[in-house]
């Protein structure tokens, strides 16, 4: 039997697939939340708020043409779905996009939820609409550590010589080494990620004080990083940046 990716690509005749990116994010409870679909191997990203850099969900954009994501055709708009596989009961977070008034989408967005953050959030039905966009986002693997005779967790990523160095008194365990990647627009502005916060699936973004929405930088554990018991959804206070 044909799994939920490839029953989502042939139900609506999409001809290509690209590995994409998906984050769900809510700033405040005043607000709806906000989403951001990166697919990095075609340099566009889809945003509807002030979200310029993150990334909760990693699945696949289905799609028939590139040229559906012309930046001239203005907005486009979205939904998004809570997706139950029937065959084994898995949370899938999906996004349908929509040109002009055609009822079918142009794209879909579709990745693995295991921590039901599309539940969380309550976005099952939410629609909107935004913009794609250029992507210009950078990667450097990095390595995230609590030593248990410190209280500080650093997260230092060696290829562009940047340490973020912050409490760890929201990490239950006494000592760990984590393994992942740091996320960044441009390595000159993640001097302004001076305060740190968790996401709901162990992710850790940063970003100015007073705001959980400019995000400068995003650091993603290769692996659940759930057995370091971070509390989720939390601030993490002040973080130092430094070169070395």
């Amino acid at each position: 039997m044909a799994d939920i990716f490839e029953v989502t690509k042939n139900t609506g005749n999409f001809t290509m697939t690209e590995y994409a990116e998906g984050l769900f994010y809510q700033q405040d409870l005043r607000t709806l939340p906000n989403i951001r679909i990166q697919a990095p191997s075609i340099a566009m990203v889809f945003t509807d708020g002030a979200i310029d850099l993150g990334a909760d969900l990693d699945g696949f954009l289905f799609y028939r043409d590139i040229k559906d994501f012309d930046m001239a055709t203005g907005s486009i708009d979205y939904r998004v779905s809570e997706v139950i596989d029937p065959t084994d009961f898995k949370y899938y977070a999906q996004v349908d996009f929509f040109k002009g008034l055609s009822p079918q989408p142009c794209a879909v967005f579709l990745a693995s939820d295991p921590d039901k953050i599309v539940n969380q959030l309550t976005m099952d039905n939410q629609a909107g609409s935004g913009q794609w966009a250029k992507l210009d986002i950078g990667y450097s693997t990095a390595v995230m550590e609590k030593n248990r005779s410190s209280t500080a967790v650093t997260i230092t990523a060696r290829s562009i010589r940047m340490k973020a160095t912050f409490l760890g008194t929201h990490f239950k365990a006494p000592e760990f080494t984590i393994k992942g990647n740091l996320a960044y627009g441009a390595v000159s502005q993640i001097f302004g990620g001076t305060t740190a916060g968790s996401c709901l699936d162990d992710r850790i973004f940063f970003c100015p004080p007073g705001t959980h929405s400019n995000f400068k930088a995003f650091f993603m554990p290769f692996t659940d990083a759930g057995r370091i018991g971070l509390d989720r959804s939390t601030d993490l206070g002040n973080v130092a940046w430094s070169k070395f």
